[in-house]
């Protein structure tokens, strides 16, 4: 009888220790919190999904800032006062202003938290990265995520405006306008008609618009007050004539690629220039990992696998039975551009030579980088009532204490 107790107790004895053992291992267990918009939880799930696949003992977690304006502002409070304990989601994946309909709330202006302590410097992870490859990026777009410190922000998408013309409806155009100054004084009809449809958008106009290192604005009040001015006088006698064809050019807002994939005229593309002699590219969507995050390697595992081929533009990635990853594919076919140098040949192969020539003449030109931000917002806001006053003439005194007004809450938010 002594036997089988001792034989029930030695059972009972390893199955507590057993039990403690795998709650020990559960309580161990790393999770990695990945910060999102909520219109991007549906394609970050299933990439967070595929990456616990990839990553045993490991778990996915998504932090999400709702859509509703108030209990996104309670979110995004809520995760700005654990960063400044300290603590906070891993990675973020987010989108700027220029790809929400809404300014985002958690970081109205990605590119001045760069200089405080927010982002975990990503410089020697890249350099063993596995498909976040730098040499593999627009550099010039990859340039605007850096500080002296390092690569502070990956960007992954950007945009500028841009249209494409039939050769044969710019016939007389001596130049393209490769300035503001030239745009403006250009008298070609067809190129003023279905440009006039972007100046009230005239931030992309003044490049790139603060130092954040040094904390200032990179144009004058007066130069603000005078860039309206031209817009405005650009606009006043463009007015919309009826008898405008509706095929008069391909627009860079939506189904541009596809479009340009499927006229068979021979082609002129124009970017909207800035003052510089350059365009003016805006970063859509963007990912960046916390600098207090206490997995930094698991935490840019993560941003590595975003940039896989099988992610960006194929079926997504099979592991046993199972498959992931490939959701982002419908995400970024709706967006502009992606990082990776010669992505639009993969994303659209019915694009011509001659097209992908041109497109990649238009890159060459960008000579600033923005994150869409709080700035832009406010030049936006500033123009609507501006035009209104100067069309209805009323006295110039009012448009300047407008342009001092929003000049002034411009630098304050750069100081804040």
């Amino acid at each position: 009888m002594k036997k089988y107790i001792i034989i029930f107790m030695v059972s009972v004895l390893f199955l507590y220790c057993s039990g403690c053992e795998k709650e020990k291992q559960h309580s161990t267990e790393k999770t990695l919190t990945v910060c999102v918009e909520a219109e991007l939880v549906d394609y970050a799930r299933d990439l967070l999904d595929l990456w616990e696949m990839l990553n045993e003992g490991v778990q996915g977690k998504l932090e999400i800032i709702p859509q509703d304006s108030d209990t996104a502002e309670i979110k995004a409070s809520n995760i700005r006062t654990e960063l400044m304990s300290g603590e906070g989601p891993d990675v973020f994946l987010l989108s700027t202003g220029a790809a929400r309909e809404s300014m985002p709330i958690l970081f109205p202006n990605p590119e001045k938290l760069m200089y405080t302590d927010t982002f975990l410097p990503l410089d020697d992870f890249l350099e063993t990265a596995e498909y976040a490859r730098p040499e593999k990026f627009n550099q010039k777009i990859l340039e605007a995520g850096k500080t002296e410190e390092g690569q502070m922000i990956l960007p992954i998408t950007y945009t500028y405006r841009k249209f494409a013309f039939r050769k044969t409806d710019l016939e007389g155009l001596q130049k393209i306008p490769l300035s503001w100054e030239e745009l403006r004084t250009c008298e070609n009809p067809v190129l003023q008609e279905a440009v006039f449809y972007y100046t009230d958008q005239m931030y992309p106009l003044f490049g790139e618009l603060a130092d954040y290192k040094e904390g200032k604005l990179l144009f004058t009040e007066k130069e603000l007050q005078t860039m309206l001015e031209e817009v405005c006088a650009y606009t006043e006698w463009n007015e919309y004539r009826e008898n405008r064809p509706e095929d008069l050019s391909i627009q860079g807002l939506f189904d541009f690629y596809p479009n340009l994939a499927a006229s068979q005229d021979e082609k002129i593309l124009v970017g909207i220039p800035n003052k510089n002699g350059g365009i003016t590219a805006e970063i859509g969507t963007y990912i960046a990992v916390n600098r207090n995050t206490k997995i930094p390697d698991e935490a840019f595992s993560f941003l590595d696998l975003l940039f896989r081929d099988e992610i960006l533009f194929g079926p997504g990635i099979k592991v046993g039975d199972k498959g992931g990853g490939s959701r982002f594919q419908s995400w970024f076919s709706n967006k502009d551009h992606l990082i990776l140098n010669q992505e639009l040949a993969k994303r659209y192969p019915d694009l011509s030579e001659a097209d992908l020539t041109a497109l990649e003449e238009l890159d060459n030109q960008i000579n600033a980088v923005s994150f869409y931000s709080d700035l832009e917002k406010e030049l936006e806001d500033l123009y609507w009532p501006y035009f209104q006053s100067y069309h209805a003439k009323e006295e110039e005194t009012k448009r300047l204490e407008m342009v001092s007004k929003a000049y002034e809450t411009m630098k304050m938010k750069i100081l804040e």
